[in-house]
């Protein structure tokens, strides 16, 4: 690797500045003060010069910045500000697979992560999003769609459920193989929400009411009451666990149950979760595991519940991000939340859901295309998949560490 820093004769000029901008809370080791480095080898890197100028060379990662005068900058200055959202990578749309419609996304916390797509295709990434590979079509079963929802335990298991056919692919070893489940006897034919407690019970929602239930971490399943005691047959379009042993599902029409025995037996919630509108679908729920629940309607309302889904309050209709509809919820349990909706818009609540801000349309994507699904992983890399199948890795809220470096 060539040092474009202490050997300025490879390319650089003499005072010229070179700069380098990084997450701290995301690189663990940054390169030595005065050591040069290849983009490649650090792909998180942004680069930021100053006046807004390009690099001379797209593959240093310390940009070298020629023709700056009156730059305040000498050897070793290093400045920290707070950013609100770092862009890591754009995933290439259809995931390198030449894929359509991003469904549903998920990942292990610890650089695992699975999308589901159109017309059966779903990709797997080992490296923490950045690159990524189809795994067999429609997972290898026979009687298989596309699938509508992946969710892990975050220990090697994984359970995708079909769009139409009841399918269920489940895998043990990261989603490395799978194999086909059982196809649900209970009603019903599309699986349309799954959750675990990560450890070993599983709740899958179908439509017309029906679901099932799993204490073998998802090797075989009973079916629950139909509609789940909450007065609705209709469509189970989410659910959610605190892992201890609390669960919530979202129906259409506004309906929703609540179970506090790991989903063995449940009990009515308020319709539409005092959100401001009754009739519409309950399309979103999440909560941070420590009693705090955010559920969000398909039509933008939006309520939360501070008390471990007994009460729920209302939240501003769209979150404050511009956007009508809200298609996807996530939060990384400390206190950071993501509302994907239509059209590109989302907004993050950095409070534990009290207050709501939006971010940039789209991310960094041109892209008005609603939002599927999100998810984040331990390190706070966050991945959200477009309805148009664009993706993009990102992070919130964190410090930017600038250093600058004076050549001589």
């Amino acid at each position: 690797m060539t040092d474009y820093i202490n050997n300025p004769s490879a390319g650089a000029v003499v005072g010229a500045i070179v700069e380098y901008v990084s997450d701290d809370n995301y690189i663990g080791v940054l390169p030595a003060n005065g050591d040069a480095f290849k983009l490649t080898d650090y792909p998180e890197l942004a680069i930021v010069l100053p006046g807004g100028l390009l690099p001379t060379s797209n593959t240093i990662g310390a940009a070298i910045v020629t023709g700056v005068s009156g730059a305040s900058s000498v050897n070793g200055t290093v400045n920290t500000t707070p950013v609100p959202f770092t862009s890591l990578s754009i995933i290439p749309k259809g995931f390198g697979v030449s894929a359509s419609n991003g469904w549903s996304i998920g990942t292990n916390g610890n650089g695992i992560w699975i999308a589901s797509l159109f017309n059966s295709v779903v990709v797997r990434s080992t490296d923490n999003g950045l690159t990524w590979a189809a795994l067999p079509s429609n997972l290898g079963l026979v009687h298989g769609s596309s699938f509508n929802v992946i969710r892990t335990d975050r220990k090697g298991t994984w359970i995708a459920g079909g769009a139409a056919d009841s399918t269920l692919a489940r895998s043990t070893d990261n989603g490395e193989t799978w194999n086909a489940i059982q196809y649900f006897t209970t009603g019903g034919r599309t699986v349309r929400s799954l959750d675990t407690d990560n450890n070993g019970v599983w709740v899958a929602g179908l439509d017309d009411g029906y679901a099932a239930r799993s204490t073998d971490n998802g090797e075989t399943w009973t079916a629950l009451a139909r509609g789940l005691s909450s007065g609705s047959i209709r469509n189970n379009r989410t659910l959610y666990t605190d892992r201890k042993g609390t669960w919530i599902v979202g129906m259409d029409d506004g309906y929703a149950a609540r179970s506090t025995d790991n989903g063995a037996t449940w009990n009515p919630l308020p319709r539409g979760l005092n959100s401001g509108d009754i009739q519409a679908h309950v399309y979103r729920i999440d909560t941070d595991e420590s009693g705090v629940w955010v559920a969000c309607k398909i039509n933008g309302y939006a309520s939360r519940s501070t008390d471990n889904g007994l009460t729920w309050t209302a939240l501003p209709r769209g979150l404050n991000s511009g956007g009508s509809s809200i298609y996807s919820l996530r939060t990384d349990r400390k206190g950071t939340w993501i509302v994907g909706m239509d059209a590109g818009y989302i907004t993050q609540s950095l409070d534990n859901g009290v207050t709501w801000s939006a971010l940039p349309r789209g991310l960094t994507n041109a892209v008005v295309s609603n939002i599927s699904d999100i998810d984040v992983g331990d390190d706070g890399v966050w991945v959200a998949i477009f309805l148009d199948s664009n993706a993009e890795r990102f992070k919130l809220q964190g410090t930017t560490t600038k250093k600058q470096w004076t050549l001589s």
